[in-house]
């Protein structure tokens, strides 16, 4: 479970957590830091709040990837929370976006499966 002092923090926090696997509670806290972000061994993590909203959004995917490091082997390590923090962000940005043009269309599973058969140009008559 997340907590945190920002609802971005909370949102994205929560989408990271249960995508990386994540166990037992994290604290995400927005405060002035000196730096993007730190992740203490504690399940603590503090983000700089004088980032932007895209900054801050890819410093939690940077320290929730820590925090993942170090439930599974008791280290950080920089360089695989560096490559993976944009791939993950830019998954969460995708899924977000998703989820808002079905809201926004009132499109359901079948009728996006549709929308692609019709774009694709395949007939709808099943191959045997």
């Amino acid at each position: 479970m997340v907590f945190s002092n920002s609802h971005l923090a909370l949102e994205l926090g929560s989408w990271v957590y249960e995508e990386l696997g994540i166990e037992g509670s994290v604290m995400i806290h927005l405060v002035p830091l000196d730096a993007d972000g730190y992740c203490y061994d504690n399940a603590y993590i503090e983000i700089n709040e004088n980032l932007s909203q895209a900054e801050q959004s890819v410093a939690i995917c940077h320290e929730l990837i820590h925090w993942k490091q170090y439930q599974d082997t008791g280290v950080f390590e920089e360089t695989e929370a560096y490559n993976g923090e944009i791939a993950l962000y830019k998954q969460y940005r995708n899924e977000v976006r998703i989820a808002q043009l079905e809201i926004e269309n009132g499109w359901s599973l079948e009728e996006k499966a549709e929308k692609a058969r019709q774009v694709l140009g395949i007939d709808n008559t099943k191959i045997h």
